[in-house]
């Protein structure tokens, strides 16, 4: 079965829209069945050893172990811009997001430095920050590149953006007379639309702080295009496999941390 015609029969499931969303687990089982289908998705072709064999999606940030080495690579690069890190770093100035149904939501207590002092599950008060990993289609031009990240902070603001979205576009009036908007309400709501991210920085008495959003938009006709085209090709399975086998060890590493 291709990619196309999985999608096609897939069951649209929209995500949850409140601020406790559901676990990683508790949504694993649809969708590995549903990508699975997709891609031909197993955990023979998606072992991962390292944060390098995968694209990761990161946010440049003066508490980043990175920050100097993606500084010294991308200097125009502001507090809160995102990256792509994969083999060095790149830009993805432009890009849009598609944020599928494979999140963990936590919150995190971190040291000055960015190390972790504490993580649980049930919503804290500050010093807690809501953390949410997330495994990402990035559309760049007529590319789509499979990827992680982990929002942060302001940054989470932007999931739940796109999850309102996504139950919107599950919505049957959501097509109206819309030519392209008809023929995505055969993909799953979360891929009829994507995101692009704002962030900002501001400074007040207290210091800086950040702002964020995701403003989201259907999938404009060459994205359809291109992400028809991503689902034939053999490697689009491969390489969403092997960022989901990742995710699995990351929100795994993450549980063992909670306390």
């Amino acid at each position: 079965m291709s990619m196309k015609d999985a999608i096609k029969q897939s069951k649209d499931a929209p995500a949850p829209t409140s601020s406790a969303m559901v676990p990683a687990e508790s949504t694993a089982v649809d969708v590995m069945s549903t990508l699975t289908e997709l891609g031909g998705v197993s955990d023979e072709s998606g072992v991962v050893h390292s944060d390098t064999e995968i694209p990761w999606i990161g946010f440049h940030h003066p508490k980043s172990g990175k920050y100097a080495e993606v500084s010294a690579v991308l200097p125009d690069l502001k507090t809160g811009d995102p990256y792509l890190s994969f083999r060095g770093y790149s830009s993805v100035e432009g890009c849009r997001l598609q944020v599928l149904d494979k999140m963990y939501q936590c919150w995190q207590h971190t040291s000055p430095r960015g190390d972790l002092v504490a993580l649980t599950e049930e919503e804290r008060p500050y010093p807690f920050k809501e953390a949410i990993a997330a495994v990402v289609l990035v559309y760049m031009g007529d590319t789509i590149i499979p990827t992680m990240t982990t929002f942060r902070g302001a940054q989470t603001r932007c999931v739940h953006d796109f999850n309102r979205a996504a139950e919107t576009a599950s919505a049957p009036e959501w097509a109206g007379n819309d030519k392209t908007r008809a023929k995505l309400v055969k993909l799953p709501s979360r891929m009829r639309i994507a995101m692009s991210l704002n962030m900002a920085s501001k400074t007040n008495t207290n210091g800086e702080y950040h702002i964020a959003n995701g403003v989201c938009s259907a999938l404009t006709f060459e994205e359809l295009a291109t992400l028809s085209d991503w689902q034939k090709t053999p490697e689009a399975g491969e390489r969403l496999g092997r960022v989901l086998s990742f995710f699995d060890r990351k929100v795994a590493d993450l549980k063992a941390a909670r306390r």
